[in-house]
């Protein structure tokens, strides 16, 4: 891919170049400074230089197609690079929680009404627990990261958690 877009950049250059280059030389060649004063402009071959122009221009569409192509596959990479960025924070941020998230399991026999007689460092994996479900919940609400990535990963432990949070509601 890389060697695309160089061959792509560096001909885009060669034939910007050349037309830069042919505009800059114009008034001198009307001038006659390019080509001796004996040289008539009317005998000269127009439609010659119209098909080259002509050539030069659908070369330079193509080179601009696939500069854009390019361009494409570029934002599209640069996606996927951002969405795998956002899935390797999400798996540490679960990681993290996952001792939190076996005391919120293991809350599931106590009743709602005792959760306020646990003790203060039990509560704050808890929140732990909470909190880092709702971060990956808002990601993924959001769009941040695919839905399909959140269901093959957490998608059961966040079923389950949300099941015991349920039944102690109730």
């Amino acid at each position: 891919m890389e060697w695309g877009r160089t061959i792509v950049t560096l001909l885009t250059c060669l034939i910007v170049g050349c037309i830069c280059a042919a505009l800059l030389a114009a008034p001198f060649w009307y001038m006659g400074i390019v080509l001796p004063n004996e040289t008539k402009i009317s005998e000269f071959y127009w439609d010659g230089l119209a098909a080259t122009a002509g050539a030069f221009g659908v070369i330079l569409n193509f080179l601009l197609l696939g500069s854009i192509w390019l361009g494409i596959q570029t934002i599209r990479e640069g996606q996927k690079s951002r969405s795998v960025e956002l899935l390797q924070w999400a798996t540490e941020q679960m990681d993290r929680a996952k001792s939190s998230e076996q005391k919120l399991r293991s809350m599931a026999t106590i009743p709602y009404e005792d959760w306020t007689l646990v003790e203060p460092a039990t509560k704050l994996h808890i929140q732990t627990a909470l909190n880092a479900f709702s971060r990956l919940a808002y990601m993924v609400n959001k769009k941040m990261i695919p839905e399909k990535h959140f269901r093959e990963l957490w998608g059961t432990n966040f079923f389950i958690l949300w099941l015991i949070l349920r039944d102690q509601a109730a």
